[in-house]
Protein backbone atom coordinates (compact mmCIF):
# COMPACT_ATOMS: atom_id res chain seq x y z
CA UNK A 1 0.00 0.00 0.00
CA UNK A 2 1.52 3.62 -1.26
CA UNK A 3 1.76 4.84 2.50
CA UNK A 4 3.01 8.41 1.75
CA UNK A 5 0.48 8.91 -0.78
CA UNK A 6 -2.40 7.66 1.45
CA UNK A 7 -0.96 9.93 3.92
CA UNK A 8 -0.52 12.78 1.95
CA UNK A 9 -4.09 12.10 0.41
CA UNK A 10 -5.78 12.08 3.95
CA UNK A 11 -4.14 15.65 5.06
CA UNK A 12 -4.91 17.33 1.56
CA UNK A 13 -8.47 16.42 2.12
CA UNK A 14 -9.07 17.22 5.94
CA UNK A 15 -7.10 21.01 4.70
CA UNK A 16 -10.27 20.91 2.02
CA UNK A 17 -12.65 19.73 4.46
CA UNK A 18 -11.11 22.74 7.43
CA UNK A 19 -11.01 25.08 4.51
CA UNK A 20 -14.61 24.33 2.98
CA UNK A 21 -16.35 24.48 6.81
CA UNK A 22 -14.80 27.68 8.28
CA UNK A 23 -17.48 29.89 7.22
CA UNK A 24 -19.81 27.41 9.24
CA UNK A 25 -17.71 28.49 12.40
CA UNK A 26 -18.47 32.34 13.94
CA UNK A 27 -14.89 32.71 14.85
CA UNK A 28 -13.50 32.46 11.45
CA UNK A 29 -15.30 35.27 9.80
CA UNK A 30 -12.96 37.67 11.47
CA UNK A 31 -9.76 36.21 10.43
CA UNK A 32 -7.71 37.00 7.45
CA UNK A 33 -6.97 34.26 4.12
CA UNK A 34 -3.80 33.78 5.26
CA UNK A 35 -5.10 33.17 9.25
CA UNK A 36 -7.70 31.26 7.91
CA UNK A 37 -5.32 29.22 6.24
CA UNK A 38 -2.48 28.43 9.19
CA UNK A 39 -5.37 27.50 10.91
CA UNK A 40 -6.98 25.10 8.73
CA UNK A 41 -3.39 23.44 8.44
CA UNK A 42 -3.21 23.28 11.67
CA UNK A 43 -6.60 21.79 11.79
CA UNK A 44 -5.61 19.10 9.08
CA UNK A 45 -2.52 18.31 10.81
CA UNK A 46 -4.37 17.74 13.62
CA UNK A 47 -6.95 15.38 12.07
CA UNK A 48 -4.31 13.67 10.49
CA UNK A 49 -2.73 12.59 13.90
CA UNK A 50 -6.05 11.73 15.24
CA UNK A 51 -6.56 9.28 11.95
CA UNK A 52 -3.39 7.88 12.36
CA UNK A 53 -3.84 7.39 15.99
CA UNK A 54 -7.29 5.71 15.54
CA UNK A 55 -5.57 3.54 12.55
CA UNK A 56 -3.10 1.94 15.28
CA UNK A 57 -5.50 1.36 17.45
CA UNK A 58 -7.18 -0.38 15.01
CA UNK A 59 -4.73 -2.40 13.60
CA UNK A 60 -3.57 -3.30 16.72
CA UNK A 61 -7.11 -4.78 18.30
CA UNK A 62 -7.26 -6.61 14.50
CA UNK A 63 -3.70 -7.94 14.68
CA UNK A 64 -3.48 -6.21 11.10
CA UNK A 65 -1.46 -3.24 9.92
CA UNK A 66 -2.72 -3.18 6.27
CA UNK A 67 -6.61 -3.87 7.40
CA UNK A 68 -7.68 -1.47 4.46
CA UNK A 69 -6.62 -3.83 1.91
CA UNK A 70 -6.85 -7.38 3.92
CA UNK A 71 -10.10 -9.42 2.70
CA UNK A 72 -11.54 -8.65 6.29
CA UNK A 73 -11.54 -5.17 6.11
CA UNK A 74 -14.50 -3.97 6.64
CA UNK A 75 -15.10 -4.47 10.44
CA UNK A 76 -11.70 -2.83 10.89
CA UNK A 77 -12.91 0.32 8.44
CA UNK A 78 -16.05 0.37 10.72
CA UNK A 79 -13.92 0.25 14.27
CA UNK A 80 -12.32 3.31 12.75
CA UNK A 81 -14.63 5.38 11.40
CA UNK A 82 -16.57 5.09 14.67
CA UNK A 83 -13.12 6.02 16.61
CA UNK A 84 -13.05 8.87 14.95
CA UNK A 85 -17.16 10.32 15.12
CA UNK A 86 -16.63 9.17 18.99
CA UNK A 87 -13.27 11.43 19.02
CA UNK A 88 -14.62 14.45 17.04
CA UNK A 89 -17.97 14.14 19.23
CA UNK A 90 -15.54 14.80 22.41
CA UNK A 91 -13.20 17.25 20.90
CA UNK A 92 -16.21 19.30 19.58
CA UNK A 93 -17.95 19.03 23.05
CA UNK A 94 -14.49 20.63 24.56
CA UNK A 95 -13.84 22.82 21.75
CA UNK A 96 -17.48 24.47 22.04
CA UNK A 97 -17.41 24.30 26.13
CA UNK A 98 -14.22 26.26 26.48
CA UNK A 99 -15.06 28.67 23.46
CA UNK A 100 -12.18 27.64 21.75
CA UNK A 101 -14.64 28.01 18.88
CA UNK A 102 -18.34 28.55 18.11
CA UNK A 103 -20.90 27.54 15.54
CA UNK A 104 -22.37 30.20 13.14
CA UNK A 105 -26.00 29.83 12.59
CA UNK A 106 -25.68 28.29 9.46
CA UNK A 107 -23.91 25.08 11.10
CA UNK A 108 -26.30 22.58 10.93
CA UNK A 109 -26.34 20.61 14.54
CA UNK A 110 -27.15 17.35 16.35
CA UNK A 111 -27.74 17.44 19.86
CA UNK A 112 -25.47 20.72 20.02
CA UNK A 113 -22.52 19.14 17.74
CA UNK A 114 -21.92 19.77 14.20
CA UNK A 115 -22.72 17.92 11.60
CA UNK A 116 -20.07 19.32 9.48
CA UNK A 117 -16.74 18.15 11.84
CA UNK A 118 -19.46 14.60 12.42
CA UNK A 119 -19.23 14.40 8.15
CA UNK A 120 -16.06 14.78 8.25
CA UNK A 121 -14.69 11.92 10.18
CA UNK A 122 -16.99 9.35 7.78
CA UNK A 123 -16.44 11.37 4.47
CA UNK A 124 -12.89 11.16 5.05
CA UNK A 125 -12.18 7.67 6.13
CA UNK A 126 -14.26 6.17 3.50
CA UNK A 127 -12.39 8.40 0.55
CA UNK A 128 -8.87 7.14 2.02
CA UNK A 129 -10.09 3.36 2.39
CA UNK A 130 -11.56 3.56 -1.41
CA UNK A 131 -8.37 4.70 -2.76
CA UNK A 132 -6.30 2.19 -0.52
CA UNK A 133 -8.36 -0.55 -2.12
CA UNK A 134 -7.84 0.87 -5.34
CA UNK A 135 -4.41 1.82 -5.13
CA UNK A 136 -3.78 -2.09 -4.19
CA UNK A 137 -5.80 -3.30 -6.74
CA UNK A 138 -3.91 -1.37 -9.11
CA UNK A 139 -0.33 -2.79 -7.92
CA UNK A 140 -1.84 -6.17 -8.42
CA UNK A 141 -3.00 -5.61 -11.92
CA UNK A 142 0.33 -4.01 -12.91
CA UNK A 143 2.00 -6.84 -11.38
CA UNK A 144 0.37 -9.59 -13.15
Amino acid sequence: MPWLSLVLLTLFLNYAWELAQSPFFKNMARLSVWQTALHCSRSAVGDLVFAAAAYVLVAFVFRNLRWPVSRSWMGAAIAWVLIGIVVAIAFEHWALSTGRWIYGAAMPTLFGIGLLPLAQWVIVPAVALVYARHAKKSVARAST
